[in-house]
């Protein structure tokens, strides 16, 4: 395999769509533990032991590795939406060159209007 090859197959989709729904639910996993860690500061009416601060809330550490987990959440859904879009792009490249090239019928769901004709599916 050289450098610019990928072990995943892309030819059907499958594999591709599996990994999306799955990258995409980290992301949301990335956003619900920041919102995790950030209500268990807030809930926090003791501060530690070691902490620079009256309130948990205000310690300048707590919030550089809340920000740091924002962040990195912040980031995951960036990059999910960005392959998503990117992915979308390409689908649709692809039904319209093969309308363009071979006279193919898109699915569906592509055609104007969206619905069946009354009584007809």
């Amino acid at each position: 395999m050289t450098s610019h090859q990928t072990d995943i197959e892309l030819s059907t989709g499958t594999d591709y769509e599996t990994l999306a729904v799955h990258v995409a639910t980290l992301a949301g996993i990335a956003e619900a533990a920041k919102q995790d860690a950030a209500a268990l500061v807030r809930s926090r009416t003791r501060v530690y032991s070691h902490g620079n601060a009256g309130q948990a809330s205000d310690d300048a550490q707590i919030q550089q590795v809340v920000g740091e987990i924002a962040a990195w959440a912040y980031a995951a859904q960036a990059v999910t939406l960005q392959a998503a879009e990117a992915a979308q792009r390409a689908y649709e490249a692809r039904i319209i060159g093969n309308w363009a090239i071979n006279g193919t019928e898109p699915p569906f769901v592509w055609r104007i209007g969206n619905g069946p004709a009354s009584g007809t599916r």
